[in-house]
């Protein structure tokens, strides 16, 4: 059975037939590059090895720049604070004397000389030698003074 048109479509000539030289030339020399597989391989290795080169700079360069920040953070840091050598042991002499000064307030000054000697017993601290060298000094002045 005929389908109904009101003009009859030209039978097309093959779709080859059309192309343009060019195009077929064209479409032979990419079928024979295809064929050398070992170039594509090639060229394919050596953009991934660009690539990857391009990458390692990259993350070394980063690491690089990571590494100032950190050392120009560490030279704006302040250094850490260090108590002088015998500070511990003036601190205990300056809190002895303020308890045993505000001992004739309490209601039992008698009870805190115990307690101090006690601490001291239980935590002895000692003295740097320049400090025991003006102890000495000062107690054989206090002693030439009585003497006098």
């Amino acid at each position: 059975m005929l389908s109904f048109a009101f003009w009859k479509y030209e039978t097309k000539k093959a779709q080859r037939d059309n192309v343009s030289q060019i195009w077929k030339d064209l479409n032979a020399t990419f079928v024979a590059f295809l064929g050398w597989s070992w170039l594509i391989y090639s060229i394919a290795v050596v953009v991934i090895s660009i690539c990857g080169y391009f990458a390692y700079c990259e993350s070394c360069r980063r690491t690089e720049v990571v590494r100032r920040r950190r050392v120009i953070q560490r030279a704006q840091e302040r250094p850490p604070q260090k108590r002088r050598p015998n500070a511990a042991y003036r601190d205990h002499q300056i809190f002895r004397y303020i308890i045993l000064s505000l001992a004739k307030y309490m209601k039992n000054p008698e009870g805190v000389r115990p307690f101090i000697d006690h601490m001291d017993h239980l935590y002895p601290l000692r003295h740097s030698q320049a400090e025991m060298a003006l102890n000495i000094g000062h107690n054989s002045t206090e002693a030439n003074v009585m003497e006098d």
